[in-house]
């Protein structure tokens, strides 16, 4: 019986040493996910990479198991591009998206998984925000860059305020939830001002409102902005379904009424 920790500890570390030695020699073939670990220079093409995540969707096979696979190689690949600069690759993916009208198979536009995938990169503060900050200083005039610099203030607001109610969350915290939220909604009113619609800003600005109460008129007039520029996308109602929980100012039962 005294043996036994040293057995189990040898199984473990075996265990760990043949797993390291597979991932060297047979692990992921995928290009990107080697480039990940560090590989500036690479550039995966981004047609290739849009063109892999509509096969893995429409792959045959039930669809809860195939997003998740598709939102993982996707997040994976928009990381590498943001961590490295690659900010044309971005561009061209969100650009294909719009002309091609990409949608994921419950019929919402595949732009929302994309901000969210390039948004997957959070790291502390100060280097996670700077990624987009440098998108946005190469390309000025870009509404994707913005709304993606966006959508990484209004994370990081609902990141410092957590999901708690609101008595749990102490003056300081409600300070800088509230502060980083109105940057957040400083930059959107930026990007409104560039030509050409994307559903997800008003979607982001319903999820700003709910720190308002359900009830706010900016994110009662954002869901109806999200909803004529394109009424298949689900992203806003599903914020604005969160929003009028009780816990974010609504009524009993008006979430299902919605």
């Amino acid at each position: 019986m005294k043996s036994l920790p040293r057995l189990v500890l040898f199984t473990a570390f075996a265990s760990v040493f043949c797993y390291l030695l597979w991932y060297r020699i047979a692990g992921p073939t995928d290009e990107a996910a080697r480039a990940v670990r560090g590989n500036r220079a690479y550039v995966p093409p981004s047609d290739e990479t849009l063109d892999h995540v509509m096969e893995l969707l429409n792959a045959p096979g039930l669809r809860f198991a195939r997003e998740p696979e598709a939102d993982a190689y996707l997040a994976q690949r928009l990381r590498h591009y943001l961590k490295f600069g690659h900010y044309a690759e971005l561009e061209s993916i969100m650009g294909r998206i719009r002309r091609e009208d990409l949608r994921l198979p419950n019929g919402s536009s595949l732009s929302g998984p994309f901000y969210s995938a390039v948004n997957s990169i959070q790291a502390n503060g100060t280097a996670y925000l700077g990624y987009f900050q440098n998108w946005t200083n190469q390309y000025p005039e870009s509404k994707t860059a913005l709304i993606a610099l966006a959508n990484a203030h209004i994370s990081h607001a609902w990141a410092t305020r957590g999901s708690g109610w609101a008595a749990s969350v102490d003056p300081p915290r409600w300070r800088l939830f509230k502060k980083r939220l109105n940057y957040g909604r400083s930059v959107l009113d930026l990007a409104e001002k560039l030509p050409g619609d994307d559903v997800q800003l008003p979607a982001l600005r319903v999820n700003i409102a709910q720190a308002d109460g359900a009830a706010a008129a900016e994110g009662m007039t954002a869901l109806d902005e999200a909803a004529r520029i394109d009424p298949h996308d689900m992203r806003a109602y599903a914020y604005m379904t969160t929003a009028l929980l009780p816990r974010w100012g609504g009524q009993p039962g008006e979430w299902i009424e919605f």
